[in-house]
Order: structure tokens, then sequence, then C-alpha cells
């Protein structure tokens, strides 16, 4: 056990722990010691209309520090995402009111929305209808039933991915 008095002998010199502060205070930062303000967390919108996935997808990414809003049909992820502007968007193919794809299409269309990127989540293994998710704009396509692991590696990467998109301009 070392004490305040304790000196270490290190080949590059000692080390005398009586010198060093006993706490450390992480609020403040190199600068002046202002203060640090905190991130926010990214705000991603989920649009399923499965009760259980739209459980699953927003415990998973809260979990995993996300602002996770949830919705159950194409209509309220429109409206939700004019208003939210939320920093992905994360939807199924299969939708009331609207398929996924044209969707994605619609959000491409608007200035205000073909910056989001969009992850779309599907039952749908066909890969035509991967195609033409990747065609409408979507950064990634993952197939239902997924593990919470691969939905926080889609979510990374669709976030990593959208400043590449925005300094790319519209497609």
């Amino acid at each position: 056990m070392f004490t305040a008095s304790t000196s270490l002998r290190y080949p590059l010199g000692d080390i005398d722990f009586g010198a060093l502060p006993r706490t450390i205070d992480t609020t403040k930062t190199r600068a002046e010691g202002s203060e640090r303000s905190p991130k926010p967390a990214p705000r991603i919108l989920a649009v399923d209309d499965d009760p259980h996935i739209r459980r699953f997808v927003t415990r998973a990414l809260s979990e995993a520090g996300y602002d996770v809003t949830a919705v159950e049909d194409a209509e309220s992820g429109m409206a939700q995402l004019l208003a939210a502007r939320p920093d992905l968007f994360l939807q199924d193919i299969n939708l009331p009111g609207m398929n996924g794809i044209v969707l994605t299409q619609k959000l491409q269309e608007q200035r205000a929305t073909r910056q989001v990127p969009v992850v779309i989540l599907s039952v749908r293994t066909d890969p035509r209808d991967k195609v033409a998710a990747y065609a409408s704009g979507a950064v990634t396509y993952l197939e239902k039933p997924f593990k919470k692991q691969d939905l926080l590696d889609a979510v990374k990467l669709a976030l990593e991915l959208a400043p590449r998109r925005a300094r790319a301009g519209p497609g």
C-alpha cells in the first residue's frame, strides 16, 4: 500500500507521491479550468410497426447512450423527422401507410432531410430489396432478426458516414 510520502524509483527518475494532489477535479479542462460541456447524445428516430422491435431498439440504443424516439408508421415518422431533426433515421421497409423504400426516397428529395442517414431494418432477405434500399439512399441494411451488437454497429457506422455524406452534397 502506498501512502502520500511513498516514493518509487523508476528508470526515468523518482516519483514522489507526496507531491501529487490527493484528488483530481475531472470537471475542469486544461484551458484555464473552464468547465466541459457534455456532448449531446446523437438523436435517433426509429420507425417500426412491430411494438417488440420498437421496444428492443429503443432499449438497446438508449442503454448505449443515444437519445431515441420511436414511432409506429411512416406518417408519424415523417412528421417527427421534420419536427425533431434527428441525427439518424432507423426504419422498417414494411410500414403502414408507405413503403420504407419510398419513404427513404422522399427523404432524399427534401433539402431538410436528405443529409439524415437512413438505416433500413427488414425481414426481407432478397438481394433486390437490399439494392433498392441502397439505391433509395439508405446507408446500411439490417436483416431481422438482428442482435443488439449488430444494431449498435449499424448505427455507429451510419453516424460515422453522415459527415462524409454532408460534405459530398446531394447524390
